[in-house]
């Protein structure tokens, strides 16, 4: 994923647009889905983040959370014969953990497993939410300061 920030300083309020997403590529060694293959809606983007909350006791930050509002993907189930279109919403958001070292953004976890995107596309997409689960550096330096 790429994109940037508003601003290296971020208000403590809570669903505050803080950044979109630009672009995004998967690079995983398996398929991202079991039994079938997954592609993410690149018209869609930008999609939009959203501050959430922190963790730690000011000014030792160790983890922001944050929504990520529009993320749309297709995922083709093989084994069911179905495609299912997912989308994130402020209700159903994609969520992400940065861990925070000093000020910088050390890790990127998306961590969705107890909150899924809801999917449509037929019987066999409502069955279960969509989930999605990765980690990542960043390859740039990022530095937060909440005020």
């Amino acid at each position: 994923m790429e994109g940037s920030f508003h601003s290296s300083t971020i208000a403590k309020v809570r669903a505050s647009l803080i950044g979109y997403i630009t672009r995004v590529s998967y690079q995983g060694a398996q398929p991202p889905c079991f039994g079938g293959q997954m592609t993410v809606l690149q018209e869609t983007l930008p999609w939009r983040i959203q501050y959430e909350r922190f963790a730690g006791t000011l000014p030792n930050i160790t983890r922001i959370d944050i929504s990520i509002i529009g993320a749309s993907l297709r995922a083709s189930l093989n084994l069911l014969g179905a495609t299912c279109l997912g989308r994130s919403t402020a209700e159903s958001p994609v969520r992400a953990e940065l861990d925070v070292v000093a000020g910088r953004v050390t890790n990127i976890r998306l961590n969705n497993e107890n909150a899924g995107i809801p999917l449509t596309g037929g019987l066999a997409c409502t069955i279960s939410p969509g989930h999605v689960a990765g980690n990542g550096r960043p390859t740039t330096g990022i530095v937060v300061t909440l005020i």
